[in-house]
């Protein structure tokens, strides 16, 4: 608030505490700059909140990583914050083209690979380029499971599906056929 800065430089050549506050209408100033402050938290909250709507998965973060990454300018921060953000994801697999960047995949714990299908530019506002991002997950997560599927029906061997696929696809493909071979 611009009357606590004033304040501040005011009374910055006076020694005594006890001189500055018994100033007369000193307590009067402290309640004004009081009720600024809160009315700023207030907003900042409120701000934050809007933020947390438009991507729920901001709600996984503090307040202060929250304004940490939205006050980014570099994209490729949101790296810090991935493992409270999606869970077993270590890292994106970022490319710069030109002025942009691009995520191109995701890279599990595990150190296991999923590239995008549609590469996502990664821009401002942050928010937006995570909820861009998790979307394509779900897209090419889906694809993949889906070809991988009829991969492994008509083109592959169980052992040249596990090579080929990540984990996750594999139980799943695997899930699926055990289900389709017991019902058959």
């Amino acid at each position: 608030s611009i009357r606590l800065v004033c304040f501040t430089n005011r009374n910055v050549e006076k020694s005594s505490s006890k001189t500055i506050v018994s100033y007369p209408g000193r307590y009067d100033e402290f309640k004004t700059i009081l009720t600024s402050i809160e009315q700023i938290q207030k907003n900042l909250h409120e701000f934050l909140e809007s933020k947390r709507h438009i991507c729920p998965r901001l709600d996984f973060l503090s307040d202060d990583e929250l304004l940490s990454l939205l006050g980014s300018t570099n994209p490729t921060e949101i790296q810090f914050f991935l493992p409270k953000i999606f869970q077993n994801i270590s890292s994106l697999d970022f490319q710069q083209r030109s002025e942009t960047f691009v995520v191109c995949g995701m890279i599990s714990f595990e150190n296991e690979q999923m590239n995008f299908l549609l590469h996502q530019q990664c821009q401002n506002p942050m928010e937006l380029a995570i909820l861009n991002i998790e979307n394509e997950m779900k897209r090419s997560h889906r694809l993949l499971i889906k070809e991988a599927i009829y991969s492994y029906r008509f083109h592959q061997t169980r052992i040249d599906s596990m090579r080929k696929n990540i984990g996750m696809i594999v139980i799943v493909v695997h899930q699926v056929w055990s289900t389709w071979f017991i019902e058959e």
